[in-house]
């Protein structure tokens, strides 16, 4: 379950940031984009924001954290 925990996260994640690279260019698809981030991000109790936070980045790894504690 971890696994699909951390999959949906990440894909909120990207999602996230293609709807903000997309503002400028094409905002129908920007707009889509954030709606499936926050779907995707819904999924695991939280919104795109809580998302980002729950990852931890270092050593270019990413673990999913939750209460402060490596999953």
């Amino acid at each position: 379950m971890a696994a699909e925990a951390q999959d949906d996260l990440l894909v909120a994640i990207a999602l996230a940031n293609m709807s903000y690279e997309f503002e400028d260019v094409d905002q129908p698809v920007a707009d889509r984009a954030w709606e499936l981030s926050r779907e995707y991000a819904r999924r695991q109790g939280l919104d795109p924001g809580e998302a980002i936070e729950q990852f931890e980045w270092s050593d270019g790894c990413i673990s999913l954290t939750k209460n402060s504690e490596i999953v």
